[in-house]
This record gives C-alpha cells, structure tokens and sequence, in this order.
C-alpha cells in the first residue's frame, strides 16, 4: 500500500520570506537611527539656548554694572553731575539710546570696554582654547576659535520716563544652514535718582 504524503518540509527560506525579514529589519534599523539624529539635534539645539541666553544675561548684565558704577561714583563724589547713563547710553556713546548698537570685549589687563558695531553689525565672539571663556577676537588669544554666536546689546527709552531704559540683547547663531536667535530685554531704572546734596 502506498499513500502520498500531502506535507512537503521545507528547507531553508523563500526569497520572498528573505526579502520581507530583511525590509522588516531595515525599518527597525532606519526608525532608530532617526530617533538618535532627532535626539542629537534636540541635545544640540538646546545646548546652543543654553549659551546664547547665558551671553545675553551676561550683556544685561555688564548694563546694570555700568548703570551701578555711575550711580556709586555720585554718591561717593555727592554730586548730581554724574548721569546715570554716563559712558555708554548718552549722546556719542557706543549705545546710545534709541540709536547705537554695541558688544563689550575684555582686554588683556582685565579692563572691559563698550565699542560700537560697525553698521549694526557686532563681530563673533570666540572661545579661548585654554579658559573656555566667551571674548573677541581681537583682544583673544592665538588658540582663540570663533564661536558662531553674536551678541549686540541695544538701548532704548521708555516712554515718559527719563529714569528708565530698556536693555535688549539679542543673540544669534547657526543651527546647521537654520539662523537660530535669541532675544532678552530687561528694563533698568535709575534707582539713584540724585537728589540735590544739602
């Protein structure tokens, strides 16, 4: 007696079982890789934020400094001859009000200075190979390597009132070919307001 055996064993797999393993497996392999380049992008832009608003505070901040010292310097010298913008926000000074646009740079002895951008346009800041430090080319040292950011500081007045000025910074830099920027304002009062010394 004999009989047909209507299960055949297979050996080893079909092309078409080969191709659809392999397509399954490059999907799983192209979903991750662009899970890892999303999150590199996502790590990478937040850490630039990060900077650029560390600088921009520091900009308002090196303000306030300025604003402090004239204030500081009148009450020490008890005169009212000392304006509060003195050296940097009044008429002819790199951040004029309402007109200039100016960066800070650091020089060698430690002594800050405000120059004024060329047309609007402040150089980039570099990074000291050595300290890390944010500073400008020009004063910076031969290891110095340009740091993509740039910072301008700006001031303006505020309506009706001579004894307070709005500080914005403005810091920009490029996210591959994408201009990022990042905008910070303060406003900064005359908190002196000298009164005539008796």
């Amino acid at each position: 007696m004999s009989y047909i055996s209507l299960h055949t064993h297979k050996k080893g797999f079909t092309v078409v079982e080969a191709l659809v393993a392999i397509s399954i497996l490059l999907m799983a392999i192209t979903g991750a890789f662009s899970v890892a380049q999303s999150s590199l992008q996502s790590s990478s832009l937040a850490k630039n934020r990060t900077t650029a608003y560390f600088l921009a505070q520091e900009g308002i901040e090196y303000i306030r400094n300025l604003r402090d010292h004239n204030g500081i310097a009148a009450l020490i010298e008890r005169t009212s001859n000392i304006s509060w913008l003195e050296g940097f926000g009044e008429d002819g000074d790199p951040c004029e009000v309402d007109v200039g646009t100016c960066y800070y740079d650091v020089l060698p002895d430690g002594q800050t200075v405000l120059n004024e951008c060329v047309n609007g346009n402040c150089p980039n800041l570099f990074i000291d190979n050595e300290t890390h430090l944010f500073q400008y080319g020009t004063q910076g040292p031969l290891g110095a390597y340009d740091s993509g950011f740039n910072r301008t500081i700006r001031l303006f007045s505020v309506p009706n009132n001579d004894n307070e000025i709005e500080v914005r910074v403005e810091v920009t830099w490029l996210q591959g070919s994408v201009q990022k920027s990042l905008l910070i304002s303060e406003n900064l009062f005359n908190w002196q307001q000298v009164q005539p010394f008796i």
